[in-house]
């Protein structure tokens, strides 16, 4: 009898097999998208470069990592939680499923706030991220900006962890504590440059309208405000910035689509001055800056 030597799979293969099988779940350039993330990464590539390696035979031992990784992906796993890795502004942020995984929008927002800074003719300038999850925004900030002081929150002590995980191999600067989002939380002398917030501002009520790979699997904590109630936190975040804001200091917030105009009257009900709101690249209402 004659045993023929098993065919190897190449990596073009895998992943038309791998973006096959996800389009049962996703669409089909979100499931495309997924397994070339997904295969760049075990490969060491970017994924601009997966195509040109369309030929390349994946070892046993790969096979055998893909197809574990793949059995996480078919079951709805975020493809950045299976990976224990999201890229935000061409940093790898280690994320888990205790901490939001980090969005584009919330990329454009980090990007204002650079602009901001590159535009202060000071140093040392202080800023105060508030819900800060993975660490995404203060340490993106702060390895931009090295003279940034960066101060950053949350209330979950694994979101911390987490953040502090990242802020040490990135090698940022970054003091984390943990507490609420309430004005008691810091000394009434304490005041900041800049505060910044991306905190939870999907209603439960929309709960039934998300896909199931978010609801499912990243913390609720992180994405639904309490009570129904979208300005909740935003609430909390006024009373923070009107108490700590140096005087014209700056507030950078991301917000729900729908919640621009709400937010606006909310900060200059509460006092603050030259609110306006932003869009996204998509053209939707999703930051809103205010000063002291």
């Amino acid at each position: 009898m004659v045993f023929l030597p098993l065919a190897t799979m190449k990596t073009g293969d895998f992943r038309e097999s791998l973006t096959l099988a996800l389009s049962r779940k996703y669409g089909k350039s979100e499931a495309f998208a997924i397994a070339t993330t997904f295969i760049a990464h075990h490969l060491n590539l970017i994924p601009s470069q997966v195509s040109q390696q369309a030929t390349t035979e994946l070892s046993d031992e790969l096979m055998a990592t893909l197809n574990s990784g793949k059995e996480l992906l078919l079951q709805g796993v975020p493809v950045q939680y299976v990976l224990e890795t999201a890229w935000f502004l061409d940093l790898p942020f280690y994320v888990n499923n205790k901490v939001l995984i980090p969005r584009p929008e919330t990329e454009e927002l980090v990007i204002l706030v650079s602009e901001y800074l590159k535009n202060q003719n000071r140093k040392h300038i202080q800023l105060l991220d508030l819900g800060t999850g993975s660490g995404c925004i203060p340490i993106a900030l702060q390895k931009k900006h090295p003279d940034l002081i960066a101060t950053a929150t949350d209330v979950s002590e694994e979101a911390l962890e987490v953040a502090k995980y990242n802020s040490e191999r990135l090698k940022a600067n970054v003091h984390f504590m943990q507490h609420d989002m309430s004005a008691s939380a810091f000394p009434s002398s304490e005041k900041f440059d800049i505060i910044i917030s991306n905190p939870p501002y999907i209603p439960p009520s929309e709960k039934s309208e998300m896909q199931e790979h978010v609801t499912n699997y990243e913390p609720h904590l992180a994405l639904f405000t309490p009570f129904n109630d979208p300005l909740f936190f935003y609430k909390s975040i006024a009373s923070i910035a009107v108490q700590h804001l140096k005087e014209e200091g700056s507030l950078f917030l991301e917000i729900h689509y729908d919640s621009g105009i709400a937010v606006k009257e909310l900060l200059a009900g509460a006092g603050l001055l030259h609110v306006v709101v932003k869009q996204d690249i998509s053209g939707n209402d999703r930051f809103v800056i205010a000063t002291r």
